[in-house]
């Protein structure tokens, strides 16, 4: 039977055609004329072209919109419970975002701030933490710094860089070994490997890891900064 409204109700194969609409088009007045939910009501809207069917369901429960343009304008579209565009988008006019990272501003960093102590003999670093750690407190020995981690979640191509800050009271000490999964790897250091830190003052290393090789290998530069 042909129909004027296609509701959740009317849908009982899970399927809608052409032949179930009087005249087998869609256009812009039967939209205008009440027939869509709240949310759209309002919208100049136009399917062209458009093979509207639903595909693959029980119920109707999902669509398929195949050769469509669809044409939203001078409208905005809230959807305040998500959802999911599978296919080709086409928008035509003016658009406007909103809730976006605002990248005209300062953008904030979750960083790790240890106020238990100073540098330790030795620091493992999971990839799941923050790529910035402060050590605010003075550092007691040489460290080796363990990256762990990475091997898994790192692809082939991909780069994972750090920062560690070290504090040093008058007997300064520094990070004098690096390992990835517990592997030592010689990073090839800016100025040279250091061999002490800087007394009473701060260092910060930088270590940009990049994995070259499924094996896994990696490429390791690194280098230390002090700020007095």
């Amino acid at each position: 039977m042909p129909l004027n409204k296609v509701t959740a109700d009317s849908i009982q194969d899970g399927t809608v055609v052409a032949s179930d609409i009087a005249d087998g088009t869609i256009t812009l007045t039967k939209l205008q004329s009440g027939l869509l939910p709240p949310a759209i009501a309002n919208s100049a809207a136009s399917y062209a072209n458009s093979a509207f069917a639903t595909a693959n369901t029980a119920g109707g429960a999902s669509e398929s919109y195949a050769n469509s343009a669809f044409i939203r304008a001078n409208n905005s579209i809230n959807a305040n419970t998500g959802g999911t565009i599978t296919g080709n988008l086409t928008v035509i006019g003016n658009t406007t975002t909103s809730n976006v990272a605002n990248f005209l501003g300062p953008i904030f960093e979750a960083a790790n701030v240890v106020t238990t102590g100073g540098l330790t003999t030795n620091v493992t670093i999971n990839v799941s933490s923050s790529g910035v750690i402060l050590y605010t407190g003075n550092s007691g020995q040489n460290s080796t710094v363990n990256f762990t981690g990475l091997g898994g979640a790192m692809a082939v191509g991909n780069v994972a860089t750090y920062a560690i800050m070290v504090t040093n009271n008058t007997a300064p000490k520094y990070i004098s070994n690096v390992q990835i999964d517990g592997t030592d790897i010689i990073p090839k250091w800016s100025g040279g490997m250091p061999t002490t830190g800087t007394s009473a003052n701060t260092d910060m290393y930088t270590f940009s890891i990049f994995k070259t090789s499924a094996t896994p290998t990696y490429n390791v530069f690194a280098q230390v900064s002090s700020f007095f």
